[in-house]
């Protein structure tokens, strides 16, 4: 059996526009760069009620994890989602 996560459940509630979807890209990238285990993006979850919504979030993931991984090949105007490297300590 597995050890329950001690992290609280966050549920993030606001109208359209107000940066849901950053809020939720930014926890999971926090979470998976915080985390001492290997396979941490397997136990995150994260819930949206349309499946445009979870495409984006995804897409936003994915393009957060890409300038990370490669920061010269994005300029900050050039994403609607920008994420610095500095942005997220692993220690």
């Amino acid at each position: 059996m597995e050890k329950a996560s001690t992290l609280p459940l966050q549920i993030i509630r606001a109208s359209a526009g107000s940066g849901k979807t950053y809020q939720l890209v930014y926890q999971y990238i926090r979470l998976l760069f915080s985390s001492k285990e290997k396979d941490v993006f397997a136990k995150i979850v994260a819930m949206t009620f349309t499946n445009k919504a979870a495409l984006e979030m995804k897409t936003r993931v994915v393009q957060a994890l890409e300038i990370l991984a490669y920061p010269e090949n994005f300029k900050p105007s050039e994403n609607k989602y920008s994420i610095s490297p500095f942005c997220v300590s692993t220690t």
